[in-house]
């Protein structure tokens, strides 16, 4: 089920096409009214980190910012940084006093406070247009590189007529040399060519201008340091340019490569015993439960490519073998190179895993990695790779037999299917890909917003009226059905995912509220939970205040909850932004109180407004005597700082009987209602349900 969007912030969520900056409220409204007369419906940003989030959140066209003061001029300093590469525009509005500075500062355009709505309309329409252009070129340009790159070839372009000399990044990269040092000219590439190769060079150069299509010339390149390094020119032909033809063509590092192939191919009897020992040194120090060591077994074929030239066979195996070593230099293996010349066999060991299906993350980046196209000539080729998996403890316990039981499940994925990868442990088979399942399509489902947001009512003990929801992610899998948070959440958090997966909650959950308030019902309260990781990024601030005004949300009616953990980690700068929060007007509530360190002192220091008591203490507490005690001293401890106290997971009579004694402030759990449904919310929203509390 995909987010509602409400129509008034349906737009505002989206990508936008202009963004407008600036502090002075009154000026903000007057140049989102003429953007608005010019046909553009701008996103806006009070301040440094709204502006900085909504460039790095939303995919804009063009960026104003209104100069009133002088600390704006360091917003255009800081926003350049992040759209320079882009090609996005940056306009700045101000007077003659601060044009020089505005342009130093990063703007592309200065317009004047009193530009007519026509030429403000033609200058936008122009730079829209330019910077369409420049990121259409510059998105070529990054392809163009990627290529190159995963094919370890840099290209280079010759004018004839001019002898001018123009090598691509990759192609510097591979000649050692930077930018600012290369070789303008033939002349001065050959300058670091040994005599012998300088006519050839100037010589075969030539041969390509003349459309012969020479065959690849090998040079020795002398580098920065002095070392003879082995190159190879290949002729790619002519492409106009100019009103005539200039040469491209491919440098390739050729023997490099082959060198590095042959060391491979010899490691001897010695390399694997080196690796065995390796393998018996990690399994001594790993603590079980603690941390996994595991065997990779990589099965790289070159089969089915049989019918190709032996220089195109050459070429797809340099490029193969360069890209593994690249994948696993930081890393143990060893190989060895099969008889029949098809296939390679290598190990790879990956100590201090966290969990075991970072094995099968490792081998997938590799396989992945090794399985893109290979181009030769004009013709693209691929490789075959099987890998198994064997894991310390669930599959052996000694080197040799873990290394013997990787290659068995490499045979076994062999078997299967080509190009497959098993652990050898079945059971580790299903629960690894069960999980890493749902972990591809979390990751799917949250760029595409195909989760959906249920409401759980909070209600006022005291009056038993509805106070307020939190607002919860729920999933519904198309093939997997109903998904568990207590599944999804936990690998969210491993993966990071949980950042994304927090704003779009806080985004749903105030554009929901701000459309019942819109539609006249009575202002609610959302509460929206956010992990630690939130509150390490310093983007934090300006997310939530973009967020707000992007929907229009107040952000009084804004609660968000964290962890006591989270409160204790990176202690300082938590702190900067929960005063920066609350600064706003946004409520802070500490969730799952009591299971961490619950104590006065370090609650005297954060400025929150409220404690819930976690649902654990609330279940048993009217027949388990400890946990009517944590519930009594949590909310002793709560009123005598004037926190508001919440009890989670409210079910019974009893229990809200108890906690009516004690005075506490709300209550939220099934008792008053599962979390539900927008329109489900909605409908207790309309009515101002009474619950049975008073």
């Amino acid at each position: 089920m995909a987010f509602p969007a409400h129509p008034n912030t349906q737009a505002s969520m989206q990508a936008r096409t202009l963004l407008l900056a600036g502090s002075d409220a009154a000026t903000l409204t007057e140049w989102t009214a003429r953007l608005r007369e010019c046909g553009h419906e701008p996103l806006t940003a009070r301040d440094r980190s709204a502006l900085l989030y909504g460039l790095q959140h939303d995919d804009h066209a063009l960026l104003i910012v209104l100069l009133g003061a002088e600390s704006e001029l360091e917003w255009l300093q800081a926003a350049r940084q992040l759209v320079t590469e882009h090609g996005l525009p940056l306009l700045a509005v101000c007077d003659s006093t601060l044009r020089e500075r505005a342009i130093l500062a990063g703007a592309s355009e200065c317009l004047p406070p009193d530009i007519s709505t026509a030429e403000l309309t033609m200058r936008l329409r122009g730079n829209l247009r330019s910077a369409q252009a420049i990121q259409d070129l510059e998105r070529e340009r990054r392809d163009h590189a990627r290529t190159q790159r995963q094919a370890a070839t840099g290209c280079f372009r010759f004018d004839p007529l001019s002898e001018a000399l123009q090598f691509s990044d990759e192609g510097l990269r591979l000649l050692g040399l930077d930018a600012a040092h290369a070789p303008a000219s033939l002349a001065q590439f050959a300058l670091r060519l040994p005599g012998e190769n300088r006519d050839s060079v100037r010589n075969w150069m030539h041969a390509c201008a003349g459309g012969t299509h020479p065959a690849p010339l090998e040079l020795l390149w002398r580098g920065t340091n002095g070392s003879g390094q082995a190159l190879r020119l290949c002729c790619g032909g002519l492409e106009p340019r100019g009103g005539r033809e200039i040469v491209y063509g491919f440098l390739e590092n050729k023997p490099e490569q082959r060198r590095a192939r042959e060391q491979r191919r010899n490691h001897d009897a010695a390399d694997r015993e080196r690796f065995l020992e390796r393998l018996a040194l990690l399994l001594s120090r790993s603590k079980a439960g603690e941390e996994h060591v595991a065997v990779l077994s990589l099965h790289i074929s070159f089969e089915r490519l049989g019918a190709l030239s032996a220089e195109a066979l050459e070429h797809v195996r340099e490029r193969t073998e360069a890209r593994l070593a690249e994948q696993t230099r930081d890393r143990d293996l060893f190989g060895d190179c099969l008889a029949d010349s098809q296939a390679e066999n290598v190990a790879i060991l990956l100590p201090e895993l966290s969990r075991p299906h970072d094995a099968y993350k490792v081998a997938r980046r590799l396989q992945e990695d090794l399985h893109k196209p290979i181009v030769h000539a004009g013709h693209s080729h691929l490789v075959e790779v099987t890998i198994g998996i064997a894991l310390a403890g669930a599959d052996a316990a000694n080197p040799a037999a873990l290394l013997h039981e990787a290659r068995e499940a490499e045979h076994e994925a062999r078997d299967e299917q080509g190009g497959s990868i098993r652990f050898r442990s079945a059971a580790l088979n299903s629960a690894v890909f069960e999980r890493l399942t749902i972990e591809s399509s979390l990751k799917r489902a949250i760029e595409h917003r195909e989760l959906c947001v249920y409401y759980q009512p909070k209600v006022d003990l005291r009056t038993g009226r509805l106070s307020g929801f939190e607002a919860l992610a729920r999933w519904k899998h198309p093939s997997m059905g109903m998904i568990s948070p207590g599944q999804f959440i936990p690998i969210a958090e491993d993966t990071g995912l949980i950042l994304p997966l927090g704003e779009l909650v806080l985004e749903e959950a105030c554009q929901q509220g701000e459309a019942w308030r819109r539609e006249g019902l009575m202002p609610v309260r959302m509460a929206v939970n956010l992990s630690g990781l939130h509150f390490r990024s310093p983007d934090l601030v300006g997310k939530v205040e973009y967020v707000l005004r992007a929907t229009g949300f107040p952000a009084e009616l804004l609660e968000i909850e964290l962890t006591e953990s989270t409160l204790l980690q990176h202690g300082d700068s938590t702190m900067a932004r929960l005063r920066q929060l609350k600064s706003m007007g946004v409520r802070l509530s500490i969730d799952d109180f009591g299971t961490g360190y619950s104590s006065l002192a370090y609650l005297k220091r954060f400025p929150v407004d409220s404690l819930k008591i976690d649902q654990s203490f609330v279940r048993d507490l009217t027949q388990d005597p400890e946990d009517s005690a944590i519930t009594t001293s949590i909310l002793l401890m709560g009123k005598s700082l004037n926190l508001k106290v919440v009890a989670e997971g409210l079910e019974t009579q009893a229990q809200l009987d108890f906690l009516k004694a004690l005075d506490c402030d709300e209550g939220q759990g099934y008792f008053f209602g599962r979390p539900m449904p927008a329109e489900e919310a909605r409908a207790l929203v309309e009515k101002q349900i009474l619950f049975g509390a008073a």
